[in-house]
């Protein structure tokens, strides 16, 4: 006869029964396991899948990479351009890198070598492309002299256009900058540089509006016009971004000097390169700044009201208070960063110098931050 020792019955593992698996009080089964019962049961659970590791982007390496080359070239004197030279003319290249890594990073380590030859080919071309030109030296009286940049005219004429300077392919002509005043008794001066270095000042001009000396790059063309309205006179100094970059001596240097016998409401465009503003000397009743790409340091009027607006754009604005100035300066930064000297007071938003009380020759001003940096310091 058989019997039922001779194997489990179906459905019970290991031959136990239905009992075996009964409950305690503790709603732990008597097999020590707990959770949730099947009909024949406890419920497997699997363990979870192993977590995939993160591909990493391969676009913050090259950047590195290209910034130790491009560091290490201008040590040994292979490379004659500036940083920001490069960030402006070459930024483009990044954004097609960064889309290439999207694309073949997913596919295995032959497309990311093949990106990175990509990526290297491009910079080359580049940069064979827009390779900077050296000055060339000719002896002197080989170069004709410039024809000239200085204005005669009644208060009330409207002056054309300059005609920009010609592009030759060689070290460009200094550009000689002189505006008459020719009896006003105020202006409004705006100056817009590209990618060049500027440096402002007051001085005592008796008869002029504006002087100085403007070097291009190669392939800039400076320009200006003026004109005078009920004795108030309009100067624009502009100039069109070079299609090729160069960094020949002293090429992109913008050195003026504005007349301190007259208020002049100043309007600044400084473009992508270091800019020095010292209006210390003069009488500046409305002061609008737009930095670009980086360092701008403006040292304020001594005496006279000030109100404006200055955006720090990208790069670093380094403003100077006259010690013992009265002025009140709103700081407006989105994930930028601020620097306060000490010596300034925080009150209701503003930062606010000891000697401010609203005075009508205080200075008044509204500075943006956007990604760049404000430093506030008194100057001694």
């Amino acid at each position: 006869m058989h019997s039922d020792a001779g194997g489990p019955p179906p459905g019970t593992p290991g031959g136990r029964g239905p009992a075996a698996f009964a409950r305690d009080e503790g709603g732990r089964d008597e097999e020590g396991t707990s959770g949730p019962r099947g009909p024949h049961g406890p419920l497997y659970h699997p363990p979870p899948p192993p977590p995939r590791s993160r591909r990493q982007s391969i676009v913050g390496p090259l950047v590195l990479i290209f910034l130790g080359l491009f560091f290490l070239g201008q040590s040994l004197g292979l490379i004659e351009w500036s940083l920001w030279e490069v960030v402006w003319r070459l930024w483009p290249v990044w954004l097609i890198v960064a889309g290439l890594d999207m694309v073949f990073g997913q596919r295995g380590g032959w497309a990311r070598a093949l990106l990175v030859l990509i990526a290297v080919a491009i910079v080359l071309g580049i940069v064979l492309g827009i390779q900077p030109q050296r000055a060339i030296d000719r002896p002197t009286g080989a170069v004709p002299s410039s024809p000239s940049r200085t204005f005669l005219m009644e208060p009330s004429e409207r002056v054309p256009a300059a005609p920009s300077l010609p592009v030759t392919g060689q070290q460009p002509e200094p550009v000689t900058i002189a505006q008459p005043l020719e009896g006003i008794s105020a202006a409004e001066v705006r100056i817009e540089s590209a990618v060049s270095v500027l440096e402002i000042r007051g001085g005592d001009l008796p008869d002029l509006l504006i002087e100085g000396t403007v070097v291009p790059l190669i392939g800039e063309q400076v320009q200006w016009d003026y004109d005078a309205v009920d004795g108030t006179g309009v100067f624009r100094l502009y100039s069109d971004k070079p299609t090729r970059i160069s960094s020949g001596p002293r090429q992109g240097e913008w050195d003026l000097v504005l007349t301190d016998r007259i208020p002049i409401s100043l309007h600044l465009s400084t473009g992508v390169a270091d800019s020095d503003i010292d209006l210390t000397r003069l009488h500046v009743p409305e002061l609008n700044v737009e930095a670009s790409v980086g360092e701008v340091s403006i040292k304020l009027p001594e005496t006279g009201a000030v109100k404006g607006t200055i955006n720090a754009g990208i790069g670093e604005v380094i403003l100077w208070i006259p010690e013992g100035r009265p002025a009140r300066i709103r700081v407006e930064t989105g994930i930028g960063s601020t620097s306060v000297a000490p010596g300034f007071l925080y009150r209701d938003g503003y930062y606010v110098t000891p000697q401010y009380a609203d005075q009508e020759d205080a200075v008044d001003l509204v500075v943006t931050g956007g990604v760049g940096t404000v430093d506030l310091r008194i100057m001694d």
